[in-house]
């Protein structure tokens, strides 16, 4: 699944990725897109009530991969709409 990931990325420059909590198939495909010479940036939500993302964090931060910790509720907000469902709804 990481290898996939990585096919996925390539080309485009600086992706960046959400994750929610601690994945370690993200971490892999994330450090596997960076030996592969992109520059992934990781969004990564906390992981309540257990705050499991902190760890994915600061896991690809010591990898050298930039990674920025919200709480589990602010990031759906950060996130563009799919692709497939056109602009945003108006709030």
């Amino acid at each position: 699944m990481a290898r996939t990931a990585v096919e996925l990325l390539q080309g485009a420059g600086e992706p960046w990725i959400a994750t929610l909590s601690n994945s370690a198939t993200v971490r892999e495909a994330l450090r596997l897109a960076q030996s592969a010479g992109v520059k992934p940036c990781a969004l990564v939500g906390e992981g309540r009530p257990l705050l499991e993302g902190r760890a994915l964090a600061a896991a690809l931060a010591t990898s050298g991969i930039p990674a920025w910790v919200v709480v589990d509720a602010a990031l759906p907000p950060l996130l563009p709409p799919p692709a497939c469902c056109g602009s945003a709804p108006t709030r």
